[in-house]
């Protein structure tokens, strides 16, 4: 066994107490959350920018912040994007959603779905289907090969429970804060330094 492999239990098992540690340090002593944040830009901005030469920053560190803390932030950060690109598609489509429903690996993580529902202020809706792509490919060859009528009657052949994840009212007080006066100047305050970079 080589050493990559060799490693990726000790590995899982990091991970796994990084996520407890995030988990219990959502909050300070005062009940509100810790602040470190990230721009999380690790392969450009992705959308709504769409800058392929912005960077990832954290910001915000101190000496007594530990893994836990900066994995949370990074969490955070993923749910104020989320955010960003929700309230682009309002301002294009001019329709605001009362709920937003999750799919994919990210939403196995109850920690980042509470997250997400905390930031936009919305429930967040996720349908206990593990595997949604291959459920949707499913659906498509039972419409291709005749075994459903029409769409509708796809959809209506699943059954699946969903856990809704209530947004905190007094957490989401807090992240609109710091969404609009930390998240969403991250990126234009650091684009000049980015492409700088970039250039060199």
């Amino acid at each position: 066994m080589n050493g990559w492999s060799a490693s990726l239990p000790g590995r899982a098992l990091r991970r796994m107490r990084c996520l407890r540690r995030a988990g219990r340090n959502g909050r300070t002593r005062r009940g509100t959350p810790r602040r470190p944040l990230w721009l999380p830009h690790l392969i450009g901005s992705g959308t709504p920018e769409g800058d392929r030469f912005s960077r990832a920053a954290l910001v915000g560190v101190r000496a007594e912040h530990d893994q836990g803390d900066l994995f949370r932030a990074l969490l955070e950060s993923l749910a104020c994007w989320l955010r960003h690109n929700l309230e682009h598609m309002q301002a294009i489509t001019g329709q605001a959603p009362d709920a937003v429903i999750l799919l994919g690996g990210t939403a196995r993580l109850p920690l980042l779905s509470q997250l997400k529902a905390d930031v936009l202020g919305l429930p967040i809706v996720v349908p206990e289907l593990p595997e949604g792509a291959a459920m949707g490919a499913a659906l498509l060859a039972g419409l291709g090969s005749g075994v459903f009528a029409d769409p509708c009657q796809a959809l209506a052949s699943l059954r699946y429970g969903r856990a809704t994840f209530e947004p905190d009212r007094a957490r989401t007080a807090w992240y609109d804060r710091l969404y609009r006066d930390v998240y969403r100047r991250l990126y234009a305050t650091l684009t000049d330094i980015n492409h700088t970079l970039e250039s060199m």
